[in-house]
């Protein structure tokens, strides 16, 4: 099951929260990241924090519990392992990752590996989906990571997981000083998004657009899986011109019609061009 699926050009300030409601205690991080200019700024300073932590990809996940099972429902995407997280919902792997319960029972970040997949999945107990789990992960290039839940001071009834992971494989770079930083991070993170800013409805987000912006969405594989679509090839053709599973090319092309506001192949196409010509002098 796919959750709803965000980026910082979704999220929008709330009411209550102008520039003189700020606590004067908010981590110098947050601070920063309240006084970002644009959307885009906000997702540059999002991807230098991620990057001088070490990690690779992260990902904010709003999670409900569904017949005793942790389901994701929301999810901030925009720095995430593309191909992983198309696999990850689109093939259902979500529901036999034991990371997920294992970081929700603890207060404290579950540290994984690759390397070291005894330390979070119980093979005597571990299901077949289970078991293959950690070389899907080796396969995508992700070799180690931390989950952990975060929540709001005054809202106990949410509870959200932070996952940031590496290509790096092996847990013993995640020390001490990382894990305190991490935490900082995925708390900062936790509140911007709940506290400050809220997901704004698909089409209050596409009027605040402009066609030059929705251009600017597209990333250069983006731009590469539009090229090929506007050469009438199906999602089959074009994921075997760019190496790609067809899934991953499903969950671009969902994406963009997403960004883009518009329900088929060719509404996309159309708005990319309207894009692509309104960013031209």
């Amino acid at each position: 099951m796919w959750p709803t699926l965000y980026t910082e050009h979704d999220l929008s300030p709330l009411p209550s929260q102008s520039p003189d409601a700020r606590r004067p205690e908010h981590p110098a991080l947050l601070e920063q990241w309240l006084a970002a200019a644009s959307p885009e700024a906000l997702r540059q300073q999002l991807a230098q924090a991620l990057r001088n932590l070490g990690f690779d990809w992260m990902s904010l996940a709003s999670i409900a519990w569904r017949d005793g099972s942790p389901i994701a429902t929301r999810l901030l995407c925009s720095h995430a392992h593309a191909s992983w997280t198309a696999a990850y919902f689109g093939e259902g792997r979500a529901p036999a990752d034991p990371r997920l319960p294992r970081a929700l029972a603890s207060t404290l970040p579950l540290v994984w590996s690759v390397d070291r997949p005894e330390a979070w999945l119980d093979a005597a107990l571990a299901t077949p989906d289970q078991l293959r789990l950690p070389g899907l992960l080796e396969a995508a290039g992700i070799g180690s990571g931390l989950v952990m839940q975060v929540c709001t001071a005054g809202r106990p009834d949410e509870r959200s997981l932070v996952s940031l992971s590496a290509r790096r494989r092996g847990s013993e770079w995640i020390d001490e000083h990382v894990l305190g930083r991490a935490l900082v991070f995925a708390r900062c993170l936790h509140e911007l998004c709940t506290v400050h800013r809220a997901v704004a409805p698909a089409s209050d987000a596409a009027c605040t657009r402009s066609d030059a912006q929705r251009g600017a969405l597209a990333s250069p594989m983006r731009r590469e899986i539009l090229h090929h679509l506007a050469q009438g090839r199906s999602n089959k053709q074009i994921a075997y011109r760019l190496q790609l599973s067809a899934d991953t090319v499903k969950y671009h092309l969902r994406e963009l019609r997403r960004h883009f506001n518009v329900r088929n192949r060719i509404e996309l196409l159309n708005s990319h061009r309207l894009g692509e010509a309104g960013s031209r002098p």
